[in-house]
């Protein structure tokens, strides 16, 4: 055992000679904890200040709990050098230079136990002296234990200390998080209300645009005579009545197409290939018109006398003869089964999709936002129904126009779809364009 440095196991010079200054300590600790309100003490001495008399183990634990400043400082105020002696005095007051002081009491009291130790071990049996050698050697390892536990604690505590720290951290992080996804999901509601409004607002002018179409066509048709203070027209009708003007519109975009000079590249199609925001893209010209040009796709037309109405001509337009009908998936059920689940919804698709193919011979393919590459082909009693799933990180709105890009010319194509950026690109492509209510309409 060493003496002379705080925390360190003391010598027998150093522990006699603090012998008084420990039992002030404990005598000052015990008076504390009674007081009213107690007085803290350091947590190492909880444990002994039960016993009467402390063992010599308990000593040591003292001499630690002195480390702590503050509890060295209280005791020192309630001492004087009599009562401890100067060597405890020193230790607890700590005046400057004081461990200069102190070590030379602790070597001249050690030379005085070493003499003393030597003449009672040599008076000793040798059996005594092997069992006391014995003691020492084993107080010697039991005081390194202490001292390697000691060790291990303040690290076990430092550890706790950062792992609090780290979980305060992520804790202020999952906080932040969820106040952004609050503030994020207002801000999505907010923007679902904007769009409702304005698609309302759409709506609204639409139908009047439709309105005043419908009496254009009656107008322009010389075999429709205009009826006098006939009742304001159905929806239906009146809707009818704007894709008549737009085959109007048709017929005369091919007849300026068959005098004009050949079209650049970057010219836009003709009028029957684009569509509205709620009608078919649809155009008629007469019977036995030219075909198409060369090397460029041209939406289908029909005779003025097959249309009945907006699903009449998707039944016609998909039954035609060599037609490949291609569906926007999630763009028809999200608009019209949104209170289905997402399988739901493909499931209900398909089953339409599948009635329409067998009552008109149609092929069409529906294509799906998905995160592998799978193509699976449904047979319904005769009906040909192919569903395509996109590969990961490729929408579907790309693949539909990629898949009317590469098919040939002379392949007629309609897109049923009534987002913005697959109509217009697919009508830019020569396609017809279906709205997806006049798809589901014409499965009956």
């Amino acid at each position: 055992m060493s003496g002379g440095r705080d925390g360190d196991p003391a010598g027998p010079a150093e522990e006699r000679l603090l012998r008084a200054a420990l039992e002030m300590a404990v005598h000052v600790a015990r008076a504390d904890r009674a007081a009213t309100p107690p007085r803290p003490v350091p947590r190492s001495l909880n444990a002994i200040l039960r016993f009467r008399r402390l063992p010599p183990p308990a000593w040591h634990a003292v001499r630690l709990a002195l480390d702590d400043d503050d509890f060295r400082e209280h005791v020192a105020t309630r001492i004087d050098e009599e009562e401890v002696g100067r060597a405890g005095w020193l230790f607890l007051v700590r005046p400057e230079r004081w461990r200069v002081e102190f070590d030379e009491l602790v070597a001249t009291n050690a030379a005085e136990l070493g003499s003393e130790d030597a003449n009672v071990d040599t008076a000793l049996p040798a059996r005594q002296q092997r069992k006391l050698a014995s003691m020492r050697a084993r107080l010697d390892e039991a005081t390194a234990q202490h001292h390697q536990a000691r060790a291990e604690l303040t690290q076990a505590l430092a550890e706790t200390d950062r792992l609090r720290s780290a979980l305060d951290a992520a804790l202020d992080e999952a906080r932040r998080a969820s106040e952004e996804r609050v503030r994020a999901v207002r801000e999505l509601k907010a923007t679902e209300d904007r769009l409702a409004r304005r698609t309302a607002e759409l709506r609204e002018v639409r139908e009047a645009l439709e309105s005043d179409g419908a009496r254009a066509a009656r107008c322009a048709d010389p075999d429709v005579p205009a009826p006098a203070a006939e009742p304001q027209p159905s929806h239906e009708v009146g809707e009818f009545a704007a894709a008549r003007l737009r085959g109007l519109l048709g017929e005369l975009s091919a007849a300026l197409d068959e005098y004009a000079p050949p079209a650049r590249s970057s010219d836009r199609p003709a009028v029957g290939g684009g569509r509205g925001d709620a009608g078919t893209a649809r155009a008629v010209t007469p019977a036995g018109s030219a075909g198409q040009a060369v090397g460029r796709r041209r939406p289908r037309r029909c005779d003025r006398g097959l249309l009945e109405g907006p699903a009449e001509f998707v039944t016609w337009l998909i039954g035609e003869a060599g037609v490949r009908t291609i569906v926007d998936g999630y763009n028809v059920t999200m608009r019209h089964w949104s209170h289905l689940s997402v399988p739901e919804q493909r499931r209900a698709l398909e089953q339409a999709a599948c009635r329409l193919a067998l009552r008109t011979g149609a092929s069409i393919e529906i294509v799906f936002d998905g995160a592998g590459e799978r193509v699976t082909r449904r047979h319904l009693r005769g009906a040909d129904v192919v569903v395509r799933f996109t590969i990961e990180g490729v929408e579907a709105d790309d693949e539909i126009l990629a898949m009317v890009a590469a098919l040939p010319p002379s392949t007629p194509v309609v897109v049923v779809s009534s987002d913005r950026r697959v109509a217009d690109g697919a009508a830019a492509l020569g396609a017809n364009v279906v709205a997806t209510g006049e798809f589901l309409d014409a499965r009956t």
